[in-house]
């Protein structure tokens, strides 16, 4: 048997350290040598519960990259800030995808993100008012402890009420955009 090194390849690129201003454009200049997966609609920067940036990203690779090719760009900057940089897969991207692409086939529903932790379905219902949700349609997302994560699904019972929903919710609720 002749002795051989299996050289661990990835697919996905995990980012830490971005600023809170970078573009898709930024990131996928930032790793120059590599193909990024559908340019810039393979880079996710990922929100906060408050609907911003919050400093990680992914970068999905069209070919996969061994780690020492990954880690060449740890700790190099983008804006004068240094990135960290992990190899990464697509079940950690998923994780935190997944929330924002919920597939739901038995309505027209909207994610809302950045709500006060207070707020009440009451208070989203208010907010719509005059929009058709569907009956039971709000719901308030809480963490393993129960508690309010800032993010609510509404459920609308047309496309149109989702359309004109979409609009809305970047009027002020409680003091706070959603």
């Amino acid at each position: 048997f002749a002795n051989y090194c299996m050289i661990a390849m990835f697919s996905v690129i995990r980012l830490r350290g971005l600023p809170f201003t970078v573009t898709e454009s930024e990131i996928v200049s930032f790793f120059q040598g590599l193909m990024i997966a559908r340019g810039e609609a393979g880079v996710h920067v990922i929100l906060g519960d408050d609907g911003r940036p919050s400093g990680d990203g992914f970068v999905e690779l069209q070919q996969a990259a061994d780690e020492n090719t990954i880690l060449s760009y740890h700790k190099k900057n983008i804006n004068h800030r240094y990135i960290e940089v992990f190899p990464s897969d697509y079940d950690e991207l998923n994780q935190y995808l997944a929330p924002q692409e919920e597939n739901f086939s038995d309505g027209f529903v909207v994610r809302i993100r950045g709500l006060p932790y207070d707020i009440t379905k009451e208070d989203v219902s208010h907010f719509f008012a005059g929009l058709n949700i569907s009956y039971d349609g709000v719901g308030i997302l809480v963490d393993s402890n129960d508690q309010p994560t800032g993010e609510a699904f509404v459920q609308f019972e047309t496309q149109m009420d989702a359309d004109m929903a979409k609009k809305k919710k970047r009027e002020r609720n409680k003091q706070r955009d959603f």
